[in-house]
C-alpha cells in the first residue's frame, strides 16, 4: 500500500501540474482561468495519456517517458509558481468536517482494494499482456495479428504503463484506476450543492450517479481495465456540465474544456462516443458569436487530443477503429484481415446480447432481446430495472425538455437528455452490458428526478423525496462499502502494506514464430497473464500469422490477405 500511496502521489502532483499548466496557457488565449481542483486535475490526466500515447510512437513507456514527465513538473512549476501561489490563496471554500471524512474513508478503502490481488479475467486475457508491450517495446504494428484483443486500443493502457513503474517498483503496478476512482468520489461527495445550501439541485443527482457506478466497482480499482475511467469520466462530464448551468456561467470555455475531455473519453473507450454531442452548445455559441480564433483552438485541442489514439489504432490492427471494418481506409501488410475484425465486433455484440457459443452477426431484435432479457434477470436483475428506469424516463424527460424549451426558452434540459438518451441507445444496440455504459443509464433518470425536484416549492416534500434518493443510492452501494471494510482487516494477513500485489501467474506453453519465442496458455484457459511475454491465447493463430522482421518491434503480419 506504501508503494501504490506513492504512485499515487506522484500521478496526482503531475496531473496537477501539467492540468494547471494547461489551463493557464490556455487563460492567456480565453482569458478564463478555471479555480476547481477537479478539473485541473482532469485536464492533466488527459494531458499525461495524450504524452505517453505520442511517446509509445516512438519508444517504450518505461523510465524515459517517466523521466520525461518529471523533468515537464518541474518547468510547469518554474512557470506556473507565482499564478500557483494565488490560486492557491483564491482557492474554494475548505470542506465540511463530514465530506473530509468521507473522502479520507473512501481514500483508505479504495487505496487497500487497490493494492490487493488483481482479480479481473480481461486484465490476464489481455490488459496485462498490452501494458507488457508498451513496456518493452511502445507500439507494435499489427500487433493484434498476435492477440485480437491487443489491438482494442485504449488510451488508458498507455497512461496504466507511464505509471506502472515496473522499472523501480520491481514489478508492474496497477495503481491508476484506483487513483481516478478516489478522485471522482471525492469530486462527487465535495461538489454536493444541497449539504451547504440546504436546497435541491439536479446536479447533486447526477453526482449520485458517480457515487451508484463507482459503489460496486471498488473491488476492481486493482485491475488496470479500460473501463472504470473511461464510463465514470462521462459521469463527472454530466455533472459538471449541469453545475456550470446551475452556476449560469457565461463563458464558452468552461464547457469547452469538456469538450476536449469528452473526445478524450472516447480515447478510453468508444462506448463513450455519444456524449461528444454536448459539444453543440458551445460550438453554435461561438460559431453565432464569431469567435474563429477560439473555434481553431478547440478543434487544435481536440484533434490533439484524438490523433494518438487514431495513429495507435492503424498501427496496432491497420484500422482507424477496431473492430469497425467498416473504417476500412488503410492497405498495410500488417492489417488484419476483415473476416477478423467482422468476427471481433460480432462476438462482442453477441457476447452482451446473451449469445453463448454461437454467434450470431445480425440476429433481429425479437429473437436477441427476450435472450438478453432472461440472461439479465438470471445473472444481473439490477441491471434490468435501471433499464426498465430508462424506458420510462426517456420520453418523460424528452416532454420535460420540450416544455422547458418553449416555455422558458431554454433548451439545455433537451439537449442534456438527448445526449444521454443517444448514449444508452447507442449502448443498448450495440453490446447491452453493464460495464460499457452503467452512467448513462444511472444519469438520466437522476438527472431528470432532480430536475423536477429542484421546482418543488413544498420543500418538505422536495427534502423528504431527495432524502429517499440518496437512501435508495446508499442502501445499493452500502454491501460493497462494507465489503471493502472487511477487506481491511483481512488486508492486515496480507503482504501488500508495503507493495502492491503481483499479478497472478498463469501456465503456459512455449512455441515459435520464426526464431523467436512466444508463450501460449496450457489446455483449458486462455489467459496468459503479465509474466509470460509475449503471449497469445491461441497457439493456432501462429499457423497464420508472421513476423514483419527479425524482431518483435517490427510487428507482425497474416501469411494471407483477405
Amino acid at each position: 500500500m506504501l508503494y501504490t500511496l506513492l504512485s499515487w502521489l506522484v500521478i496526482g502532483i503531475s496531473a496537477f501540474l501539467w492540468g494547471f499548466g494547461i489551463l493557464f496557457i490556455l487563460g492567456k488565449i480565453n482569458h478564463y482561468h478555471s479555480k476547481t481542483l477537479d478539473l485541473v486535475i482532469m485536464i492533466g490526466l488527459c494531458g499525461l495519456t495524450v504524452y505517453a500515447q505520442f511517446f509509445s510512437l516512438f519508444y517504450k513507456v518505461g523510465r524515459v517517458a517517466v523521466a520525461g514527465v518529471l523533468f515537464l513538473d518541474v518547468i510547469w512549476l518554474f512557470l506556473i509558481y507565482k499564478e500557483l501561489i494565488n490560486w492557491i490563496k483564491e482557492i474554494e471554500k475548505p470542506l465540511l468536517p463530514l465530506q473530509l471524512m468521507v473522502v479520507v474513508g473512501i481514500g483508505i478503502l479504495v487505496l487497500i482494494s487497490t493494492s490487493g490481488e488483481v482479480r479481473a479475467y480481461d486484465t490476464y486475457l489481455y490488459h496485462a499482456q498490452s501494458i507488457r508491450w508498451l513496456e518493452e517495446y511502445g507500439v507494435v504494428p499489427g500487433l493484434g495479428n498476435l492477440h485480437s484483443r491487443l489491438a482494442y486500443n485504449s488510451s488508458s493502457l498507455c497512461l496504466q504503463a507511464l505509471f506502472s513503474f515496473s522499472f523501480l517498483a520491481g514489478q508492474s503496478m496497477h495503481s491508476v484506476n484506483g487513483f481516478v476512482i478516489w478522485i471522482l468520489l471525492s469530486y462527487a461527495v465535495c461538489s454536493m450543492k444541497f449539504m451547504r445550501n440546504k436546497k435541491i439541485y439536479a446536479s447533486d443527482f447526477t453526482r449520485l450517479a458517480l457515487l451508484g457506478y463507482y459503489a460496486d466497482k471498488v473491488y476492481e480499482a486493482s485491475s488496470p481495465g479500460t473501463d472504470l475511467f473511461a464510463i465514470g469520466l462521462i459521469g463527472y462530464i454530466v455533472c459538471k456540465w449541469v453545475t456550470l448551468l446551475e452556476e449560469d456561467e457565461e463563458k464558452v470555455a468552461p464547457y469547452a474544456y469538456l469538450c476536449i475531455l469528452e473526445v478524450y473519453a472516447v480515447s478510453l473507450k468508444v462506448s463513450a462516443a455519444m456524449i461528444v454531442f454536448l459539444v453543440i452548445m458551445p460550438a453554435y455559441r461561438l460559431i453565432k458569436g464569431k469567435k474563429w480564433g477560439e473555434i481553431i483552438l478547440y478543434l487544435s485541442l481536440g484533434v490533439l487530443t484524438i490523433a494518438p489514439f487514431l495513429i495507435r489504432n492503424v498501427i496496432l490492427s491497420g484500422y482507424l477503429l477496431f473492430p469497425y471494418p467498416d473504417l476500412d481506409l488503410f492497405s498495410f501488410d500488417w492489417k488484419i484481415p476483415v473476416s477478423n475484425a467482422t468476427y471481433e465486433q460480432t462476438l462482442i455484440k453477441a457476447w452482451a446480447q446473451g449469445y453463448r457459443g454461437q454467434y450470431k452477426a445480425d440476429a433481429p431484435f425479437t429473437e436477441w432481446f427476450p435472450l438478453w432479457r432472461d440472461s439479465c434477470l438470471l445473472t444481473d436483475p439490477l441491471l434490468v430495472i435501471e433499464f426498465i428506469a430508462d424506458i420510462v424516463a426517456i420520453p418523460l424527460a424528452m416532454i420535460v425538455g420540450v416544455l422547458k424549451g418553449f416555455r422558458k426558452k431554454n433548451w439545455n434540459f433537451f439537449h442534456i437528455t438527448c445526449c444521454l438518451t443517444a448514449g444508452i441507445l447507442f449502448w443498448f444496440f450495440n453490446s447491452p452490458t453493464r460495464r460499457f455504459g452503467e452512467t448513462y443509464l444511472l444519469l438520466l433518470p437522476l438527472y431528470l428526478a432532480g430536475s423536477i425536484l429542484e421546482n418543488f416549492k413544498f420543500k418538505t416534500v422536495a427534502a423528504i423525496t431527495t432524502t429517499a434518493a440518496f437512501v435508495a443510492i446508499g442502501g445499493f452501494s452500502i454491501k460493497y462499502w462494507i465489503s471493502g471494510a472487511v477487506n481491511i482487516v483481512n488486508s492486515a494477513s496480507q503482504p501488500y502494506l508495503v507493495n502492491c500485489a503481483k499479478y497472478k501467474e498463469y501456465g503456459c506453453q512455449l512455441a515459435n514464430i520464426g526464431e523467436l519465442d512466444v508463450y501460449y496458455p496450457v489446455p483449458g484457459t486462455d489467459l496468459t497473464g503479465y509474466y509470460f511475454f509475449p503471449a497469445t491465447p491461441y497457439v493456432s493463430v501462429l499457423d497464420v500469422i508472421e513476423l514483419r522482421g527479425e524482431s518483435f518491434a517490427e510487428g507482425f503480419r497474416p501469411k494471407e490477405r483477405d
